[in-house]
């Protein structure tokens, strides 16, 4: 796994824990690309060395690969 490699991820979190999953995934370098609230959900670049801190952390329900970064992706500032 190459360290600089960047994956789109789908975040799932746990109910009353947008702000808290916000605040990891800012941390880790995240890029929002969407933000579902209504499925309790971000849609983020994600550094691929920073993947396993989103199964460590309980405030955190599930997440997946949504697909590899290309580029020229919209991104969401928040």
């Amino acid at each position: 796994m190459n360290a600089t490699q960047r994956s789109r991820v789908w975040v799932q979190y746990r109910s009353g824990q947008k702000q808290a999953v916000r605040d990891i995934l800012q941390r880790a370098g995240a890029v929002f690309h969407y933000d579902f609230g209504d499925l309790e959900s971000f849609v983020v670049t994600l550094p691929e060395n920073k993947l396993s801190m989103l199964s460590d952390n309980p405030a955190v329900a599930d997440y997946w690969y949504a697909s590899m970064l290309t580029q020229n992706e919209p991104v969401l500032r928040i």
